[in-house]
């Protein structure tokens, strides 16, 4: 049978029209770069937080987490890839704050004049919010320099009830990447952030 070498074009078209089929995290595996990830939701602080990771993401080695971030207090959790290239933090400072939206919007401004003033002149330092549910999650996005890199950062902010009335607890989260990969994976942190649910 003669061919005409279109083979390699439709092959090309197929593969591509394949990735470009679901950008959403909780329907089905999503394209990040070439690599097909898929989603579920995960159990973050028992009876508090839950968000949709990916499946292949596991828990950073404390040992591991200690060496690469030295200079900064621990994340509690981190979850990671198996690169150790992309990384998903999320801690709880000690102590409570009021339960109220503008307290934690106030804690992100904070944390973003503290950015500014430390990587002055702050390459692409955004806030926004996005909804997770009927709670909103105020967050920043940065690239700061690392050891040998660039690094893209997403920070987020959420308080968590410790009881019904008043009190709370500020979770702190951050999603950070090669700030060459940012434009894969800023849409999918952003995607995690709105799949959370508090209890």
């Amino acid at each position: 049978m003669k061919t005409y070498g279109d083979e390699g074009w439709i092959s090309l078209l197929q593969d591509r029209m394949e990735r470009a089929r679901n950008r959403k995290i909780q329907n089905g595996s999503v394209f990040v770069g070439d690599e097909a990830l898929g989603f579920a939701e995960r159990e973050i602080i028992k009876d508090r937080l839950w968000m949709w990771l990916p499946e292949q993401f596991q828990k950073m080695p404390a040992r591991m987490a200690k060496q690469k971030y030295p200079n900064t207090a621990c994340m509690q959790q981190i979850y990671t890839n198996l690169e150790m290239t992309i990384d998903l933090c999320f801690t709880l400072p000690a102590g409570e704050i009021e339960k109220d939206d503008e307290e934690v919007f106030a804690f992100r401004d904070d944390i973003a004049q503290y950015v500014q003033q430390q990587y002055a002149p702050c390459e692409k330092l955004k806030r926004a919010v996005v909804k997770a549910g009927e709670v909103k999650v105020p967050w920043l996005e940065f690239v700061a320099p690392a050891e040998d890199t660039q690094i893209y950062n997403l920070l987020y902010f959420v308080a968590l009830d410790v009881n019904k009335d008043t009190a709370a607890e500020l979770l702190l989260g951050a999603c950070n990447c090669p700030a060459q990969d940012a434009d894969d994976w800023k849409n999918i942190f952003l995607q995690m952030l709105a799949s959370m649910r508090t209890g």
